[in-house]
C-alpha cells in the first residue's frame, strides 16, 4: 500500500534460448538484450509537406555515429561534451573476470578513427569520476567499518546519456540546458528518490525537477538531431525548423 492505495506492478519477461554447448554466446545475448531494454530507442516525429525524394536529398535517412563496430564485449558508457572542446568518453567492458572463457578477455579499441563526425587528436586517461588525470590521482585513506544492511540503488538515466551522446555527434557545445539535465539526474540519485521513501511533497518536487530536466534534454536532443540530420549547410532550412525557431520554442524557459 502507498498513501492508502494498492500498488499494481506490470512487467515483461524475456526468454532467451540457446545451446548449453555454447554458453558464452548465450550469456552475451542475455547482456546485449538487457542493455537494449535499459537503453530503449527514442522516437521523434515532425510534420512535413516535403516529398520522400526531397526529404531524402536534404537529410540522412540513416546515420551511424561510429565508423567501425566496437568489440561485442565493450560498450560506450559515456560520450558527452566536456570543457574547451574536449569530449569525455567512458568505455565499459560488460563482462566480469572469469565470467566466460571467450568474452572475459582484454579488448582493444582503436579510438583514432572510431567516430564518424569527429576525429580524435589526443587521449588522456582520467579517473572514473573524470575529476583528475589518472597520473595525478592521490587516493584518500579512510578508517572505515562495514555495514551489511546498507543498500544501494540506481536510477535509469538513459535519456541523459542519449542527449549527451547526440550533442557530441552533432558537434554541439556544452550548454546550460545539458548541464541542468546532468544536475537534475544527480539529485535523482539521492536515496529516497530511488527507494520511494520520500514524503509526498518531496516526491512531487522530485517529479517536477525530473520533468523540467527531461524537457531541457529534449530541447538539446531535438537541436542535435536537426544539426546531425542535415547532409550539408543549406540556406533553405526545412519549414518545420524555421517555424520552430521563429516561434522561439528552442529558447522557451521551462516552467513549473
Amino acid at each position: 500500500m502507498a498513501y492508502g492505495t494498492g500498488l499494481v506492478v506490470r512487467g515483461k519477461h524475456y526468454l532467451l534460448a540457446g545451446s548449453l554447448m555454447d554458453k558464452d554466446e548465450l550469456i552475451l545475448q542475455e547482456k546485449e538484450k538487457a542493455i537494449e531494454l535499459s537503453l530503449g530507442s527514442w522516437l521523434f516525429f515532425t510534420p512535413t509537406t516535403s516529398s520522400f525524394q526531397d526529404w531524402n536529398q536534404l537529410y540522412k535517412m540513416k546515420g551511424d555515429g561510429l565508423t567501425i563496430s566496437l568489440p561485442r564485449n565493450v560498450r560506450i558508457l559515456t560520450l558527452e561534451p566536456w570543457k574547451d572542446g574536449e569530449v569525455l568518453l567512458r568505455l565499459e567492458h560488460i563482462f566480469e573476470e572469469g565470467e566466460t572463457s571467450l568474452y572475459s578477455t582484454v579488448a582493444q579499441v582503436d579510438l583514432k578513427e572510431l567516430f564518424a563526425s569527429f576525429s580524435v587528436d589526443w587521449v588522456r586517461e582520467t579517473t572514473l569520476g573524470a575529476n583528475q588525470f589518472l597520473k595525478d590521482e592521490q587516493r584518500l585513506k579512510w578508517t572505515s567499518g562495514t555495514d551489511d544492511n546498507v543498500e544501494t540503488g540506481n536510477l535509469d538515466s538513459d535519456k541523459v546519456q542519449v542527449t549527451k551522446q547526440l550533442s557530441v555527434l552533432a558537434n554541439l557545445p556544452d550548454t546550460e540546458e545539458l548541464q541542468r539535465f546532468r544536475e537534475a539526474m544527480g539529485v535523482m540519485q539521492h536515496h529516497d528518490a530511488i527507494t520511494g521513501t520520500a514524503m509526498k511533497n518531496v516526491a512531487f518536487d522530485y517529479a517536477k525537477l525530473l520533468h523540467r530536466s527531461i524537457s531541457k534534454g529534449e530541447h538539446v536532443a531535438s537541436k542535435a538531431l536537426s544539426n546531425w540530420a542535415l547532409k550539408e549547410k543549406i540556406s533553405n532550412a526545412p519549414e518545420w525548423w524555421l517555424e520552430y525557431e521563429r516561434r522561439g520554442y528552442h529558447k522557451l524557459p521551462i516552467t513549473d
